[in-house]
């Protein structure tokens, strides 16, 4: 359900069973908001590699039909020699002027970063869009995105 434009009504003016329609439909909207989230149920370790920007996995591709409002992402986990961004409809968030994405572990063999990715985004456009989490190694030695930790990945619309 799809927020909606809501009459002008007049002082004194009698809303038409349509008009009380549209003010429910909108409560409705507000108690189920857009929302996509990937929570794994395994403690199965993800690595990689590769030291070019990657889809981490397709559990970490999201997709949201918004209707235009602020998107809220949140990406929580634990790695280790990895960089981590998100990508919307095939853009990095972090592209430009970091290189590096918007969060990064640089850390040795035994130990791990727990991270917690909170990403505001404005001005993104009503319609379908994809969300994805991706990655890349910040060493030759690879990354590892934590498995214990249950990485979870959400997208939410206000």
């Amino acid at each position: 359900m799809a927020w909606q434009t809501l009459p002008t009504l007049s002082n004194g003016g009698t809303p038409s069973h349509t008009d009380l329609n549209k003010f429910l439909g909108n409560l409705e909207y507000l108690h189920d908001p857009l929302f996509d989230s990937y929570e794994p149920t395994a403690d199965t370790d993800l690595s990689t590699t590769s030291t070019t920007w990657a889809s981490i996995s397709s559990d970490y591709e999201l997709s949201l039909t918004t209707s235009g409002g602020d998107v809220f992402i949140l990406f929580a986990g634990a790695f280790r020699r990895l960089e981590i961004d998100i990508s919307i409809d095939g853009t990095r968030l972090g592209s430009a002027p970091a290189t590096t994405g918007l969060g990064i572990a640089r850390n040795d063999i035994a130990n791990y970063s727990n991270f917690l990715l909170p990403v505001y985004v404005t001005g993104l456009s009503a319609g379908a869009h994809t969300f994805h989490g991706v990655w890349k190694a910040s060493s030759a030695l690879g990354g590892t995105l934590l498995g214990a930790n249950r990485p979870r990945f959400w997208v939410y619309e206000f």
